[in-house]
């Protein structure tokens, strides 16, 4: 800071953000004037070098794209932007959004109806994007606001996947000989995923095993894209071919390329729709292609097949899952059973003494 020779003070201010130089020179009658319109020239820098939600929302695009797989990494991307554009957060510094902003929101999201599994997914991707944020901006004081976020009490509990009815699996078992009957036939017998099965190739059954290395995912414009497995580790994998799919999954020199395909590449999103709908309608069939693997999973656990073995078909990160599935096939039956017992009370005629022992 120096004296000009009208009397005033001046300075140069030079303010580093971001990789980037601000410069201003200041002028004051008093050093502190200066100092103050200093202070206010690195405060407003401090502003503008702090991006917006919108902005962090854009930056955080390709690195989550580049972390997760397609399919989560687009379902954050959605979650971030319904955020931004409910909450009004375009023009918002990130710096802005407190904690009580975040269990607003998903309060909100709790009282329409949304389930908490779907909420603990919103609170994941707001905590993932400032996590982002504090690495990318590591020259800020950033707080993350979800971190301390927890899923309201009051949100729905997660649907659990009901098993298919016993007449829409024989429905499958009738339909196999249907144009893309052997789509379900196949999910029900091998327990793959959608995109597993629709990534299959007549290449990748041999040696009696069903070798899982790719999963066919639809980006936003619904064009299909085949992609080595990168659900997780556990996708890839072999699975048995079963007795029932030997006759169908049997290929020769002439059979190469997707077993279920249009004009021999992969079915884009509205295909795969087009023929799983009249599928449905000509075979009856009204459960769900993740109702058909969780049929197969069923079949594992009433045949006594280990948890773990089951987990590696299944091709389950976490064994946990499998064992969730198994536990609540065990419940299912044991309600079964108690019902049973009840109807055996009533034929006794000791269902009074139930009623009465209160």
């Amino acid at each position: 800071m120096k004296k000009r020779k009208d009397g005033r003070y001046q300075k140069k201010v030079v303010v580093q953000r971001n990789g980037q130089a601000y410069i201003k020179w200041v002028y004051g009658k008093t050093r502190a004037d200066v100092q103050r319109k200093e202070d206010d020239f690195k405060a407003e820098i401090d502003s503008m070098a702090v991006p917006t939600v919108s902005q962090l929302v854009e930056k955080y695009h390709d690195p989550c794209f580049q972390r997760y797989s397609y399919l989560t990494a687009m379902h954050y991307d959605d979650i971030l932007k319904a955020w931004c554009e409910r909450c009004g957060l375009e023009n918002a510094r990130i710096t802005d959004v407190r904690a009580k902003d975040v269990m607003q929101y998903v309060q909100e999201l709790a009282d329409q109806g949304m389930a908490s599994s779907s909420i603990h997914n919103v609170i994941t991707a707001i905590r993932n994007i400032y996590n982002f944020a504090a690495v990318e901006y590591d020259n800020m004081q950033i707080g993350n606001p979800a971190v301390t976020v927890l899923v309201p009490v009051n949100a729905k509990p997660a649907k659990k996947v009901p098993p298919p009815s016993k007449e829409d699996l024989q429905n499958v078992v009738n339909g196999v000989g249907l144009q893309f009957g052997l789509f379900a036939y196949l999910m029900l017998y091998s327990g793959l995923r959608r995109s597993e099965a629709l990534a299959l190739k007549w290449e990748d059954c041999y040696d009696g095993y069903i070798h899982v290395r790719h999963s066919i995912i639809f980006d936003r414009h619904g064009a299909a894209v085949d992609r080595p497995y990168a659900k997780t580790a556990a996708g890839i994998r072999d699975v048995p071919i079963f007795p029932p799919l030997q006759p169908y999954l049997k290929h020769g020199k002439r059979k190469k390329g997707y077993i279920f395909s249009h004009d021999g590449k992969p079915l884009k999103e509205t295909w795969y729709n087009s023929a799983w709908d009249k599928y449905r309608l000509e075979a009856h069939v009204s459960c769900t292609p993740h109702q058909l693997r969780h049929a197969f999973c069923t079949t594992c656990y009433e045949s006594g097949v280990d948890a773990k073995v089951c987990a590696a078909w299944m091709g389950h990160a976490s064994i946990t899952t499998t064992l969730n599935i198994y536990t609540s096939i065990s419940l299912e039956q044991e309600k079964e059973e108690s019902e049973k017992m009840v109807e055996l009370y009533k034929k006794q005629g000791l269902t009074n003494f139930y009623q009465n022992s209160d």
